[in-house]
């Protein structure tokens, strides 16, 4: 009985719904269900970037980048980065370029992004940069500023940006301290910051050997000198890289540093102004031009030149400069001076940066081919002082510093231990080659330990 009534149930549910949707079948011819079309996976190509900038300007750029590829040209793409000092970065495109190149780990390189006008000449020189039009998008842009030249003559390198060069202070640890704090170069070389101070190694960051450069085209050879020493001679140790100078000064380990415009004030937004200030100093302001280079050997040429071009664009430029909320997205605010000169007329609300470098009254006239001169010694120098040296240089500076300031002891510190032009010399002689480098500083540190000797001699007449 049960079965009977199972059965009878099932056949009214199988009339009432199953026969219909056999007759709507048959009325339908059975037509198959619609193709859904799956859409594929959009295409990313890859390249690589050789740069000194922080990892804020890659995330900032990677994205953005990709994004405007897809818009332009139909596909995103992901760059492979290789981020080192200014110097580390060079030395990796010369490496990188010579036939027995071995990769271990890290890819060939497409385009060098970041550094300064003299590195990107080098590389130039040394037939490693291929020339890039970009006419078209570099209409807006200036040849020259403040003297120095923003692009290739043979179109082989151009900037995007422009940076300038000062002093990172911790306003809140000087005040703490009773220390008045910097507002120039020289005043880093005052005894009131002894073991104070935080620079970075110029062999290691290219904005550190900058800041030095900029204090010789000031003062001179003699008298630069004297106060390059006295600055190193009030630093505790030399740093390894600039993020380490910004580290020391940001946690008020240091009083000062250098430092490149954009990381500061970024320090200062992240810190707040009560704790850091940034100084352009009042002795010697200089804004240098930020280039990219294409490179000779690259694998993706084609997507390196739109890097490049990009860049220098009107999209590239409001990336670099914009606030971050006004510009869309893309991570946060770089603090780019932008290269663009209309920039600071038609957006000067929407910039990180207030100041506009076309307008400053106190910048340093740049003596390009004497720069080129200095920055093969300068590190050099800087290391045969105060590298196993430090000990005995900071050990005459204090016994300086309490005894007075004796003139005689001051004078031999001070006076270099190489005239201007034997420096020169020997610097172009050494220049890109890692032994002969080493014996330099080698032979000039056994000379400035001599000097320290005779420092101490002389105070211990005194």
């Amino acid at each position: 009985m049960l079965l009977k009534q199972f059965c009878w149930h099932n056949a009214r549910l199988l009339n009432r719904f199953v026969m219909p949707l056999a007759l709507l079948f048959a009325v339908t011819g059975c037509e198959k269900p619609p193709v859904v079309k799956i859409p594929a996976e959009p295409k990313v190509e890859q390249f690589a970037v050789v740069t000194p900038h922080n990892q804020m300007i890659r995330s900032v750029f990677a994205e953005a980048f990709s994004d405007w590829h897809k818009e332009k040209y139909g596909s995103y793409v992901q760059i492979q980065w290789v981020a080192a000092g200014t110097p580390q970065c060079v030395e990796f495109v010369q490496e990188a370029g010579r036939p027995e190149f071995i990769p271990a780990g890290r890819p060939l390189p497409d385009v060098l992004f970041g550094g300064g006008p003299l590195d990107h000449e080098l590389i130039a020189d040394q037939g490693l940069s291929r020339a890039v039009d970009l006419s078209t998008v570099e209409s807006d842009l200036p040849a020259v500023i403040m003297g120095l030249a923003t692009r290739d003559p043979q179109n082989r390198w151009h900037s995007s940006a422009l940076s300038g060069f000062g002093i990172l202070v911790a306003d809140k640890s000087c005040r703490q301290r009773g220390i008045a704090a910097p507002t120039s170069w020289k005043d880093l070389s005052d005894p009131r910051f002894y073991g104070w101070l935080a620079i970075a190694d110029p062999q290691r960051s290219g904005s550190n050997r900058q800041c030095l450069l900029m204090i010789l085209q000031k003062y001179g050879w003699e008298q630069g000198w004297g106060i390059i020493l006295r600055i190193a001679a009030n630093c505790r140790a030399l740093a390894g890289s600039s993020t380490e100078v910004i580290s020391s000064v940001s946690t008020g380990n240091c009083l000062a540093g250098f430092c490149v415009n954009f990381n500061a004030l970024r320090q200062i937004e992240q810190r707040g102004d009560d704790i850091l200030s940034y100084v352009v100093p009042a002795d010697a302001n200089a804004v240098t031009p930020d280039p990219i280079s294409v490179l000779t050997y690259a694998l993706h040429p084609e997507i390196g030149e739109r890097f490049a071009r990009f860049c220098v664009s009107e999209a590239g430029q409001r990336i670099w400069s914009f606030k971050a909320e006004l510009r869309g997205g893309h991570g946060n605010t770089l603090f780019r001076y932008p290269i663009n000169h209309r920039f600071y007329s038609e957006h000067r609300d929407k910039l990180g940066v207030r100041d506009n470098p076309f307008e400053m009254s106190s910048v340093l006239p740049q003596d390009h081919e004497l720069e080129k001169k200095q920055s093969h010694v300068v590190g050099p120098l800087l290391l045969a002082a105060c590298e196993d040296n430090h000990v005995m240089l900071q050990r005459c500076w204090r016994k300086i510093i309490d005894a007075g300031m004796p003139e005689a002891a001051l004078a031999e510190l001070l006076t270099p231990i190489v005239s201007e032009s034997e420096a020169y010399e020997l610097g172009a002689k050494a220049r890109s080659r890692r032994a002969a480098t080493e014996a330099l500083i080698k032979g000039w540190a056994d000379l400035f330990r001599q000097k320290y000797e005779r420092v101490e001699g002389l105070l211990a007449g005194s």
